[in-house]
């Protein structure tokens, strides 16, 4: 049985510095220009870095990871929001983490109008990195949600095929999963919450299998399964674990017809910098993701709030045909990771799991959340040597 661990990570990249200049210009014409050799340039660079399974570093997303899906569903509209109550409960919207923000109201305000940061991430300088794009309205769903991407998911796996050809690497590419898509989302339409997740997830799953048909395997990204409790202070955690768990019941809605073993589910606390200190705790949630219909499951495991619960595999038994991905380097600090801590951190998960059920990962995509490019690529090539050093002990 081999122990090799491969290496991949949770999907955006750093942008070659042209072509985020020609995206913060606005000029459109010359990023789809550039495009197609910058994806195969990421891709190179991934190869050069120690990495086994790739991706197109979602060059793409000029708006964001969910900025950019808005742009292929049709059934949306802009508009001003009113924080409201959920439909049957007393629970308060707020989606800039409540339960952080109740403890710690001096560090909030602190960042609300620091120019260095927004929304509690750290604003990524020039160089390479990938600033974020400007935050759009509030969306309300007017009608049906349908999937209207056809032609620019199209040119995506195009793109990521051409840059692959002739190399002997897997790709992936990552959508956005139903519950983070609808997270927030005002509906003018379906008339329950249920009703609206799960119309998102039968949208979202002609992207989904235009992924999986194109050969690659699908990375559904969905923070909202970890994140929320923070959104939703009033919560309880048997309520909050019925909310995961109908989000996993639409991930596998949004997945039929699709083999389990092309699918990753990758979610995380946020990425902001931020305490974290109120994060719901994995073992909480671990559980219920584990119904998901994916083969792999990707989570934050890196960071200084969430490294300790390795121990949850201790009790926790991993499903059959299950690969677990924890994050080993992570955003939360531009200290790039020693390759021995790394190798410490895979020998843990693999010593109770079984090292064929581990694969490495980034806590999230490194792209827009670490200081400079040059630190996400040496977190990455730091990845692969711990990883290197990990197979060589098992």
């Amino acid at each position: 049985m081999s122990t090799r661990i491969l290496a991949s990570h949770g999907g955006v990249l750093p942008r070659p510095d042209d072509l985020q200049a020609m995206a913060d210009a606005g000029q459109d014409e010359a990023f789809e220009r550039r495009l197609p050799s910058a994806v195969a340039e990421g891709v190179q660079k991934q190869i050069d870095g120690g990495m086994d399974i790739v991706n197109d570093g979602e060059y793409v997303k000029r708006t964001g990871f969910n900025g950019y899906i808005r742009e292929r569903i049709a059934g949306l509209e802009p508009r001003p929001a009113k924080p409201t109550p959920n439909a049957g409960s007393v629970w308060t919207t707020n989606r800039t983490g409540a339960r952080d923000q109740n403890e710690f109201p001096g560090f909030h305000e602190a960042h609300r109008n620091n120019s260095s940061v927004t929304g509690s991430f750290v604003r990524v300088p020039g160089g390479g990195g990938w600033a974020p794009g400007p935050r759009g309205a509030p969306q309300a769903c007017v009608g049906p949600i349908r999937y209207v991407g056809q032609a620019a998911i199209k040119v995506d796996v195009e793109g990521l095929k051409a840059a692959l050809a002739g190399k002997d690497v897997e790709g992936f590419m990552a959508s956005l999963g139903p519950g983070t898509f609808t997270a927030g989302m005002l509906d003018e339409h379906y008339g329950s919450p249920e009703a609206l997740l799960f119309g998102a997830a039968e949208a979202l799953r002609e992207e989904y299998r235009a992924i999986v048909e194109a050969g690659f395997i699908l990375q559904i990204d969905e923070p909202e399964l970890a994140r929320a409790w923070q959104f939703y202070p009033t919560m309880t955690m048997p309520e909050y674990q019925a909310y995961t768990a109908l989000r996993i019941e639409a991930i596998n809605h949004a997945l039929e017809g699709i083999s389990e073993d092309r699918v990753r589910l990758h979610f995380c606390w946020g990425s902001g910098h931020r305490p974290h200190k109120n994060d719901v705790p994995v073992g909480e949630i671990m559980p219920i993701v584990l119904g998901a219909r994916a083969r792999w499951i990707a989570y934050e495991a890196s960071n200084p709030r969430h490294e300790w619960e390795w121990v949850i595999w201790e009790d926790l038994k991993l499903p059959a045909g299950k690969v677990i991905m924890p994050g080993v380097v992570g955003h939360a600090t531009d200290i790039v990771e020693h390759p021995e801590l790394i190798a410490q951190r895979l020998r843990r998960f693999a010593r109770l799991v079984g090292p064929e059920h581990v694969m490495a990962g980034t806590d999230c995509g490194l792209g827009t959340r670490v200081g400079h490019a040059e630190i996400a690529w040496a977190k990455l090539a730091a990845m692969a040597e711990g990883c290197t050093l990990a197979s060589a002990r098992l």
